[in-house]
């Protein structure tokens, strides 16, 4: 019987805090060979994992990644304190940099960066996608770029013509239904794959996943399974 293809949304979120340097090691330690986690820039221009537009819910402060520096930042907990209560204090708020080199690390693991609309609406396309590919640079071959923002997919794509033949740029990928004119548009910029289906929505490459992790420590490998979107 052959393995699926499954994604550890935001790595072993059931048991750690969500896209943490613990939470992704726990789940590829695991079995999981395709992670996703969530990106936002620094006030100071720095890639960090975080899905939050606030603060409050992972590191229990006031404010935003993007008020605050990465040394900042650094100076606070990320444990996800509603859900884990003091379990996780100390863990702190991971640089996109770092993630690249665990990955790095193991060279059977495929990761989904998705870059948050906070960082592309602050930063623009150009700028966000310079500061991330400079972090992932190191795990660049493992590495494919998510976002729901089809203009930064587009710049992305436009981006892969000017690599050099060493590295293979990361693919962008979306994961929303598009009626036929929408997925169309980004058919002809080389955004994604797609073909029309006979209900006139579009068939594209993609995931779902559910909000947590099943319980036990094997199960993180079916905690999001790739599909294809009808």
């Amino acid at each position: 019987m052959s393995v699926p293809e499954l994604i550890a949304h935001r790595g072993y979120a059931r048991r750690f805090p969500e896209n943490t340097l613990a939470a992704i090691d726990a789940a590829i330690r695991a079995g999981a060979r395709h992670v996703e986690i969530d990106v936002q820039i620094t006030s100071d221009g720095f890639p960090v994992l975080f899905h939050d537009r606030t603060l409050d819910r992972m590191c229990g402060v006031a404010g935003a990644i993007h008020e605050r520096t990465l040394a900042d930042l650094r100076t606070l907990s990320c444990h996800e304190p509603k859900t884990f209560g003091e379990r996780f204090r100390g863990e702190g708020i991971a640089s996109l940099a770092s993630f690249a080199q665990l990955v790095r690390q193991h060279p059977h693991v495929h990761a989904f960066v998705e870059v948050k609309r906070v960082a592309i609406e602050r930063l623009g396309n150009e700028r966000v996608l310079e500061k991330v590919l400079a972090a992932i640079e190191p795990a660049i071959a493992q590495c494919s770029l998510i976002s729901f923002s089809i203009p930064f997919l587009t710049a992305t794509r436009r981006a892969h013509r000017s690599f050099p033949a060493r590295a293979r740029p990361p693919e962008p990928w979306f994961r929303r239904r598009w009626p036929a004119a929408g997925a169309s548009r980004m058919q002809e910029r080389g955004c994604v794959a797609s073909h029309r289906t006979d209900r006139g929505t579009w068939r594209a490459t993609g995931y779902s996943s559910p909000t947590r992790s099943p319980t036990r420590p094997s199960e993180p490998r079916r905690a999001a399974r790739r599909r294809r979107i009808s």
